[in-house]
């Protein structure tokens, strides 16, 4: 697994220092590990004002033909969420984060999970 917090979308560069972890545990165990890659993407950016694309399309063949799984930071907020609420669901996000090469999909209900509050002047 790799994680990263960046200020602009993930970069092909995060996906490549994950496949040298992947390659490195392979060497070493013999066994080809799940390549996870969680980046926490724009995060000086608003949670509703940040663009929609976290892995932009450039990096996903690279990804997906390696078997990586791409998850946003704000993704596994809401997974976390809704496993605290409801502990049945950490097996289906188990699952489907095991399954996925490429981009994870759903968990993007974050609305769900967070107010926006003003701060007192």
């Amino acid at each position: 697994m790799e994680v990263k917090g960046v200020g602009k979308s993930a970069a092909e560069k995060h996906a490549a220092q994950l496949e040298k972890w992947v390659a490195s545990e392979m060497e070493e165990s013999g066994e080809a590990p799940k390549g996870i890659l969680v980046v926490n993407t724009w995060r000086e950016t608003a949670l509703d004002e940040r663009p929609a694309e976290d892995f932009p399309d450039q990096m996903l063949k690279y990804s997906k033909s390696r078997g990586h799984c791409l998850v946003s930071g704000l993704q596994l907020f809401v997974i976390r969420e809704e496993v605290e609420a409801n502990p049945n669901r950490a097996e289906f996000w188990r699952k489907k984060i095991m399954k996925t090469s490429g981009v994870l999909a759903g968990a993007t209900d974050w609305p769900k999970y967070l107010l926006r509050v003003q701060a007192a002047e």
